[in-house]
């Protein structure tokens, strides 16, 4: 591979690297969007003393 192949748009492994690109980037925004909804629901939780049950509704 040389720098003239990755500058041709037309190359078939720049199509790869496009869509093996597009599929990391998707991964990372679902556990980047995981990650945040589990911190919201951790910062949400009502604070409990030692000797307190907190139950947690639906």
């Amino acid at each position: 591979i040389t720098e003239l192949d990755l500058d041709n748009d037309d190359h078939v492994l720049n199509y790869l690297f496009k869509e093996i690109g597009d599929l990391l980037f998707d991964k990372y925004l679902n556990q980047y969007g995981e990650k945040n909804l589990e911190k919201k629901k951790l910062t949400n939780l009502p604070i409990s003393g030692p000797n307190q049950v907190v139950k947690l509704g639906h």
